[in-house]
């Protein structure tokens, strides 16, 4: 007798397998689960709430503000200065450069009061 693994079934090696929709299934009826299965959806039916990567998100955004930090530090004219600001307030704000750049500027370059005019604006 010949093994599992060599079984041979010359009839199937051209077989291919179709799978349709069938156009009347509404005349069907529903599929029904064993008790048994139910049960044990029943059994898991109190699943955890799905991870927020809350840790992760807040770890990143240090992360980004400390970027953020270093580029202000590392501003040595005056020009890059404000173009770190523009970028600062743009990451802050999600707003337009051109509207970050006018604050900045009526608020000499002031973050702070330029992001509360953004917000108190909107």
């Amino acid at each position: 007798m010949a093994a599992k693994s060599e079984r041979q079934y010359p009839s199937l090696t051209n077989c291919q397998i179709t799978l349709q929709s069938s156009g009347t299934a509404s005349q069907k009826s529903p599929i029904r689960l064993p008790p048994a299965c139910l049960g044990a959806l029943e059994q898991y039916s109190s699943l955890p709430t799905p991870y927020d990567f809350a840790l992760e998100s807040q770890i990143l955004a240090s992360a980004k503000e400390r970027e953020q930090s270093q580029m202000l530090t590392a501003a040595t004219t005056p020009a890059s200065l404000q173009e770190t600001l523009v970028v600062k307030m743009k990451s802050i704000t999600n707003a337009d450069e051109s509207i970050c750049v006018s604050l900045l500027e009526s608020n000499s370059y002031d973050l702070k009061s330029s992001v509360e005019a953004y917000f108190a604006s909107s």
